[in-house]
């Protein structure tokens, strides 16, 4: 019973492992002899490890069970961390992602692998439809939206609105006398109402009866009367008689006569009438 007792024991350990060893695979693909179980500081020159591990044992008679090598990677051909060396796939496939990769831009993307030209970039303006500058291609409002107003947009109209900017047609003026020569002329007044006020009279200068003052001649300047042109000949011959007349008068002596003692020469002035 024994003997029987020993070879029993001796076969059960000849069934026991001298050295069983477990090899963490790193997520890079490399082995780790130097982990037993994959922890925090396990392969940490190697991107970290991976739960999997690879295990080989020797007998107590020496026979060594030669495992392959098994290599951690992405698998997938369509991801662009593609691993043609991988053996098994470790969970580290990434895809592309298409997207803006401009860090200026607005819609930036930090996860986009690729850039699609969809980049989109601040430009400033109004952005409010209902405005009347709405810039259609402003993506930030800055604040300088402008709306309608109606109103009368005219610096001379009573109800000028300064506010306005679309021009309603509502605008209204004074209304008087704008002719500046009349009485009542009225420098505020924008339309004439046809109430101007003249002062009626002789405009003429050269009028017995010129008036100044008059604003409209009224066709009642007296001028002198010409004579007919019989009596200009007339006077004009009557005229001419004096003339002659006063050249005519003259003195006539009175010779002496011959043997006249103490004669006296007497002029006498005779006027022809």
């Amino acid at each position: 019973m024994k003997k029987l007792i020993k070879v029993l024991l001796f076969l059960f350990v000849l069934t026991i492992p001298i050295k069983v060893y477990a090899n963490i695979v790193c997520k890079d693909g490399s082995i780790s002899n130097s982990c037993t179980t994959c922890h925090k500081g396990c392969c940490s020159r190697h991107g970290g490890c991976t739960s999997g591990s690879s295990s080989s044992s020797s007998s107590s008679s020496s026979s060594t069970k030669k495992t392959s090598k098994v290599v951690y990677g992405c698998t997938d051909k369509k991801a662009i961390n593609y691993n043609s060396k991988a053996t098994k796939n470790n969970g580290s496939c990434r895809y592309e992602v298409k997207g803006c990769t401009d860090k200026n831009a607005m819609n930036y993307n930090s996860k986009a692998t690729k850039n699609d030209g969809s980049c989109k970039y601040e430009i400033k303006g109004c952005t409010d439809k209902t405005a009347t500058n709405y810039n259609e291609k402003a993506n930030k409002d800055d604040g300088t939206c402008t709306y309608e107003i109606k109103g009368c947009m005219d610096e001379k109209a009573t109800n000028y609105n300064k506010d306005a900017n679309v021009d309603d047609g509502t605008c209204e003026y004074k209304k008087g006398c704008t002719d500046e020569i009349a009485e009542n002329y009225d420098p505020d007044a924008i339309v004439n109402d046809g109430t101007c006020e003249y002062k009626k009279g002789c405009t003429d200068t050269e009028a017995l009866n010129y008036n100044p003052e008059a604003d409209i001649n009224d066709g009642s300047c007296k001028y002198e009367e010409e004579q007919p042109k019989e009596e200009i000949v007339e006077e004009e011959e009557e005229q001419k008689e004096v003339e002659e007349d006063d050249d005519s008068n003259s003195i006539l002596p009175i010779v002496v006569l011959a043997g006249g003692a103490g004669a006296t020469v007497a002029a006498i002035k005779k006027r022809k009438k």
